[in-house]
């Protein structure tokens, strides 16, 4: 959920942004709250205190405010969601995810990316 800068600064931070790797997390239901906050709450720092390069991406596929199991808070919220609508979304995210930290030059990066399911 994210100016306008000069060419050459532009890929100049595209360099290091390659040059660091990623954790993909993905909720795909999620009933009443949030996990995104939380993961980025608990966001490791390095060893001497400064913010580490490591890019952290939350993403919730589907939510309900209710706190409750899905099935539930989608009924009770009239907003029910099909097994295939689940798959389907969590397969372009991950393709989503797949082209943008892509191997276009050769040189890979280890990227993780965690499906929070339950």
């Amino acid at each position: 959920a994210a100016a306008a800068a000069a060419s050459s600064s532009s890929s100049s931070s595209q360099s290091q942004q390659q040059q660091h790797a990623s954790v993909n997390y993905i909720k795909p239901l999620q009933c009443g709250g949030s996990d995104e906050s939380f993961v980025l709450r608990h966001r490791k720092n390095d060893n001497d205190g400064t913010k580490s390069d490591l890019n952290v991406n939350c993403q919730t596929l589907f939510t309900w405010e209710t706190p409750a199991s899905p099935h539930l808070a989608s009924r009770w919220e009239n907003m029910p969601v099909s097994d295939s609508e689940v798959l389907s979304s969590l397969r372009k995210s991950l393709q989503r995810i797949e082209v943008d930290t892509g191997d276009t030059d050769g040189d890979s990066i280890r990227n993780v990316t965690i499906i929070e399911s339950a």
